[in-house]
C-alpha cells in the first residue's frame, strides 16, 4: 500500500477541498448516494448469516420448550398363546409411567432454558459482527473512492505541469529533463490508476457480498461523513464496565455457565433411584379381584456410567467458567485497543490539518512561483507536490482508520448507543 501511495501521490497541487467530496464519477446533485445507514439496514435485512443465527435461536427455544417434559408412557400387551380360541383366553394389558420425583426434570428444563438464552445472545453477537463488518467495508469503499478522486486530480495537474515544462523548454529556459521527468511521472500515474480501481472494486465486492448482491454489481458513490462534532469525554473504566454489561457474548457466557450448573445438577439427580408407576389388567388370574393391578417399580442406578457423566459435567462447568473469565479479559483488551486506535487517528487528523497540509500547500505555491520565474528546479517542485499529495492521501487514510476504529469501538462496547460523537477517551 505504501508503494502505491508513494507513486500515486505525485503532482497533487492545491487540490480544492470540495473535489475530495465527490465520488469516482461525476453525479448530478439529486443522484443517489450510498449511505452508511442504508448499508447497515440492508446487511441486517438480507445477510444470511444473521438469519442462520436467528433460526438457531428458534430451534434452541423449541428444544427448551420440550425438555423436562414427562417421558412417554409404556403400553404393554401380553397373551398366552395356548389359550387362543378359548372363551377365557389369557392376556394382560399394562400401562407404565416413569416418574422423576427428585428434581431431575426441573434441572433438565433449567439447562435447556439456559442454552436457549445463550442462543438468543448469539443472535446479538452475530448482529454486532455484521454491523462492524459493514461499517469497515463502507469505510474502505469510501477511502478507495476518495483516493480515486485525488488521483484524477493528480493526473490533470501532471498534464498541466508537463505543458508548463514543455513551454519553458521550447522557450529555452529549462533543460529537456524537466518535460521528460513530468512525462515519466504522468506515465506512472496511469499505472497506479489501475491499482486504485482494483482496490475500489474489491471494496465494492465486499459490500455487495454483505448486502446479499452479486459481487460485481454496481454501487452508487458513497456519501460523505457528517461533519465532526465535539467529542464526549469518557474514561476507560466506565467504557469497560459498559462493555461488560452490554456485550451479548458476556450474556451468552453467563447463560452457558448456568446451563453447565443445571447439567451438573441433572447428572447428580440421575444418581437417585427412579420410580415407575403402572396399572394393568391381567386376565390370566382366576380370581376377578386379582386381575386389576397397581404396580410400583424402582430403577436402581447401578450401571449407565453415571460416574463418568459426573466427571464430564464438572469438566464442562469448569471450562464454561474459564471461558467466561477469558471473555471478560478479552472485552477489556478490545475496548482499550479500539480507543487507542481511534485516538491515534484523531491525532493524525489534527496534525495533518493544522500543520502538514498548510505547510505542504505553502511550499508548493512558493516553489511553483519560483519555477515559473526560473528560480527553482523542476525536481524540487516535484518533491513538493509529492509531499502535498502524500499529506492529502494520509488524511484520507486517517479518516478511514478513524471510521474503522469507531466501528471497532462500537463492537467492543456491544452497541453504539451514546457513542456518537465520541470523545478523547485516553
Amino acid at each position: 500500500m505504501s508503494s502505491i501511495r508513494n507513486a500515486a501521490a505525485v503532482l497533487l497541487l492545491l487540490l480544492p477541498a470540495r473535489a475530495l467530496a465527490q465520488g469516482p464519477h461525476e453525479a448530478a446533485p439529486d443522484s443517489a448516494v450510498l449511505t452508511l445507514a442504508a448499508v447497515e439496514q440492508g446487511v441486517l435485512a438480507r445477510n444470511p448469516s444473521l438469519a442462520a443465527a436467528e433460526q438457531g435461536a428458534a430451534a434452541a427455544h423449541a428444544r427448551a420448550a420440550g425438555t423436562g417434559a414427562w417421558s412417554d408412557p409404556e403400553l404393554s400387551f401380553m397373551v398366552a398363546p395356548g389359550t387362543l380360541g378359548d372363551p377365557d383366553a389369557g392376556y394382560r394389558v399394562g400401562l407404565k409411567q416413569r416418574l422423576a420425583p427428585f428434581g431431575e426434570r426441573s434441572a433438565q428444563r433449567l439447562e435447556a432454558g439456559a442454552r436457549s438464552d445463550a442462543a438468543r445472545a448469539d443472535v446479538g453477537t452475530a448482529r454486532l459482527d455484521l454491523l462492524r463488518e459493514a461499517r469497515v467495508a463502507f469505510a474502505e469503499y469510501r477511502r478507495a473512492t476518495r483516493s480515486q478522486v485525488a488521483h484524477r486530480a493528480m493526473v490533470d495537474l501532471a498534464a498541466e505541469l508537463r505543458q508548463v515544462a514543455l513551454a519553458k523548454y521550447a522557450a529555452g529556459t529549462v533543460e529537456q529533463q524537466d518535460p521528460l521527468a513530468a512525462g515519466v511521472e504522468a506515465a506512472r500515474l496511469a499505472h497506479h490508476a489501475v491499482l486504485l480501481e482494483s482496490e475500489r472494486r474489491i471494496a465494492a465486492a465486499r459490500l455487495n457480498a454483505l448486502l446479499g448482491r452479486p459481487a460485481a454489481a454496481p454501487l452508487p458513490p458513497p456519501a460523505e461523513p457528517a461533519s465532526d462534532s465535539a467529542m464526549i469525554p469518557a474514561d476507560l473504566d466506565s467504557l469497560v464496565r459498559q462493555a461488560r454489561g452490554a456485550r451479548p457474548e458476556a450474556q451468552a457466557a453467563i447463560s452457558r455457565v448456568a446451563s453447565r450448573v443445571a447439567q451438573r445438577r441433572a447428572v447428580q439427580r440421575s444418581r437417585w433411584p427412579g420410580l415407575t408407576l403402572g396399572v394393568a389388567y391381567d386376565r390370566m388370574w382366576d380370581r376377578p379381584s386379582m386381575r386389576t393391578q397397581v404396580e410400583l417399580g424402582i430403577e436402581l442406578p447401578l450401571f449407565g456410567g453415571r460416574g463418568a457423566q459426573r466427571l464430564a459435567a464438572e469438566a464442562d462447568l469448569s471450562a464454561a467458567q474459564a471461558e467466561h473469565r477469558a471473555l471478560v479479559l478479552r472485552i477489556e483488551r478490545e475496548v482499550v485497543e479500539a480507543v487507542t486506535r481511534y485516538d491515534e487517528a484523531e491525532h493524525d487528523l489534527a496534525v495533518i490539518d493544522s500543520g502538514v497540509l498548510p505547510a505542504a500547500s505553502q511550499s508548493v505555491t512558493a516553489l511553483r512561483s519560483s519555477y515559473e520565474a526560473n528560480r527553482a528546479s523542476f525536481l524540487a517542485l516535484l518533491d513538493a507536490t509529492r509531499s502535498l499529495a502524500e499529506a492529502r492521501l494520509d488524511r484520507i487514510d486517517a479518516v478511514a482508520r478513524r471510521d474503522v476504529a469507531r466501528a471497532d469501538l462500537a463492537r467492543a462496547l456491544g452497541g453504539d448507543e451514546g457513542l456518537m460523537p465520541m470523545g478523547d477517551m485516553r
